[in-house]
C-alpha cells in the first residue's frame, strides 16, 4: 500500500505519476461532517492515511456542504436511511493545467454502525488546539500506528480503494480538472 504508479499520457511519451495514497477522513457520526480546525489564517482537514500516519489538507470553506452534498447523491435517504457510518476518502493532486492542488475525495456508507470509525474521528478532533509534537499528540501518533490500529486502518484504506475503483476515480477526476 502506499503508493501507486499510474500511467499517464498528457504528452508523447508516458509517464509515470505516483499518486499519493488515499487518506481517511472520518465522520462526525451524528451531523457527517470533518474534523476541521479553524487556524490563524486557513480551515484544516484531519485524516488518517497508510499506517496510521496523521496528515491535514486546507479545507475550502465550501467543504463541508460539498461532503455532504456528495453523501446525498450517493446515498439518498429515501433509499439509505438505514446507512448508519459514513467516511470520506480523499487525497491532494494537482493536474497538469492547475496552478495549485484540488482536493479530491469521495464518501462511503456502512450499513451497521463501525465503532471504529467513531473512535477515529474522536481521536482526531482531540487534537485540536495541541502543538505537533506535544507529548499528546505524540501520544495519539502512537496509537494510531501501534497494532491492532495500523491493520485496521490500512485494511480500511485497502477495501475502500477496491470497492471505489480508487485509482480509476482520481484518474477520471483529474482529467475533468484539465
Amino acid at each position: 500500500m502506499g503508493w501507486f504508479k499510474k500511467k499517464s499520457t498528457n504528452s508523447h511519451n508516458d509517464i509515470e505519476r505516483e499518486v499519493p495514497s488515499m487518506h481517511i477522513i472520518p465522520l462526525n457520526p451524528h451531523t457527517k461532517l470533518p474534523v476541521v480546525f479553524e487556524g490563524e489564517s486557513e480551515r484544516i482537514l484531519a485524516a488518517v492515511t497508510t499506517d496510521g500516519r496523521i496528515s491535514f489538507f486546507p479545507a475550502e470553506s465550501v467543504l463541508e456542504s460539498k461532503i455532504l452534498d456528495r453523501i446525498g447523491e450517493r446515498y439518498p435517504e429515501e433509499r439509505y436511511s438505514e446507512v448508519h457510518t459514513y467516511v470520506c476518502v480523499g487525497v491532494m493532486l494537482k493536474s497538469m493545467k492547475e496552478e495549485r492542488a484540488s482536493f479530491i475525495f469521495e464518501v462511503w456508507g456502512f450499513w451497521e454502525p463501525m465503532q471504529e470509525l467513531e473512535h477515529l474521528y474522536y481521536t482526531l478532533n482531540s487534537l485540536g488546539g495541541r502543538t505537533v509534537g506535544d507529548e499528546y499528540w505524540i501520544g495519539v501518533e502512537k496509537y494510531l500506528a501501534d497494532e491492532p490500529v495500523r491493520t485496521w486502518i490500512n485494511s480500511l484504506i485497502e477495501f475502500l480503494q477496491q470497492e471505489l475503483n480508487w485509482k480509476d476515480y482520481v484518474d477520471r477526476v483529474l482529467h475533468e480538472l484539465g
